[in-house]
């Protein structure tokens, strides 16, 4: 863990500041405790790895859970990383479903366009994957996660820094009590993490909070149920890992909506990654491929509208990217796109703003 993360972290009990018991006599902190300058609570660091929750009923849940998607890869086969470099080079791997991840990933690179330094929190970051390629780019990175294991929990993450040659903060805590400082990030990323809440809300609100005004909280990857389906309908394609007690929300796109509104995030976008910034033509046989309405007249004459090219155009195109925001004439009709969700469900890409 780096110092310079200290000045940023609350304890999760008592929302305190934390401080180090040594002094800062080195950039890198191996070993060591941190302790809240409140309520004395104490906070083990190891092999640089801060873990700071509450060791309560909840983290208790938690803790079987991370355990429960280690015995899930080991079941699988697909457990014991040594001598294997797909962590190293992920998304950009040829196996499902890292493709589509990939794909998503690199559109909302290129619709926030983080800055060097643009302070980045990773989501049940898992391996660290996002949160390495943040680093890359020149964020200033902290992987948050519930499985410090080293081959599939974010201790894995200590392998991918050394082989990129970066290096970002690694936090065992839980997501719905962030051990953070109100408005200290930039963003907020999460690629298929939110529904593994327990609540959507709560998750959603701690992300608000520790938000910046402006900041943005991101999430891709993430699964929008059709309103018709009912969680009887829907449990057999959640069954494989709620055996092995790994919590599942399944939420439906007014369950994302709300948690946006509750928090006070203003909602920028959601849609699927397929549709953004292609052509009317492809938005209609989009909709064909998945039995929706075809776009009426009136959206097709606003789309054309709005990317024809104008000094408007230019000034709202301007005006997206200096504010790192999708662009309103690249995303397809929003009450088209809610019908979508709500008929059929699928993969959401959600963009959402601090007020």
């Amino acid at each position: 863990m780096r110092p310079t993360l200290i000045q940023y972290l609350r304890c999760p009990a008592c929302q305190a500041p934390l401080r180090w018991t040594e002094p800062y006599a080195t950039q890198w902190i191996e070993h060591g405790e941190l302790i809240c300058t409140h309520c004395n609570q104490r906070y083990c660091i190891r092999k640089g790895i801060a873990y700071i929750y509450v060791d309560n009923d909840d983290w208790k849940r938690l803790a079987t859970e991370a355990s429960g998607w280690v015995q899930m890869a080991k079941d699988a086969g697909c457990y014991d990383q040594t001598h294997v470099d797909i962590d190293f080079r992920l998304p950009y791997v040829a196996s499902e479903p890292w493709p589509e991840i990939a794909y998503q990933f690199d559109l909302i690179l290129s619709i926030i366009r983080p800055k060097p330094h643009s302070r980045v929190l990773d989501l049940g970051a898992g391996r660290g994957w996002a949160a390495k390629q943040f680093a890359i780019r020149g964020c200033d990175v902290v992987a948050v996660e519930i499985n410090d294991d080293d081959q599939i929990g974010v201790g894995r993450s200590l392998a991918l820094m050394q082989q990129a040659s970066v290096s970002y903060d690694i936090l065992i805590a839980n997501s719905q009590h962030l051990p953070l400082a109100d408005q200290s990030y930039d963003i907020v990323f999460a690629s298929a993490a939110l529904h593994h809440s327990t609540s959507l809300e709560k998750v959603v609100r701690e992300a608000a909070r520790i938000l910046r005004r402006g900041g943005k909280l991101v999430a891709i990857h993430e699964p929008c149920i059709a309103d018709h389906i009912t969680p009887e309908q829907d449990a057999p394609n959640i069954a494989r890992e709620t055996a092995y007690h790994i919590q599942e929300l399944r939420p439906k796109l007014d369950d994302y909506r709300r948690a946006l509104q509750q928090a006070g995030l203003r909602e920028l976008a959601m849609f699927h990654h397929e549709t953004y910034g292609v052509t009317v033509e492809k938005l209609q046989a989009w909709s064909k491929k998945n039995n929706l309405p075809p776009l009426t007249e009136q959206q097709m004459r606003d789309l054309q509208r709005n990317r024809r090219f104008s000094l408007h155009h230019i000034a709202r195109t301007i005006q997206s990217r200096f504010k790192r925001r999708p662009d309103p004439a690249l995303l397809p009709p929003q009450a088209w796109m809610d019908q979508f969700y709500r008929r059929c469900g699928g993969n959401l890409t959600l963009i959402s703003e601090r007020l």
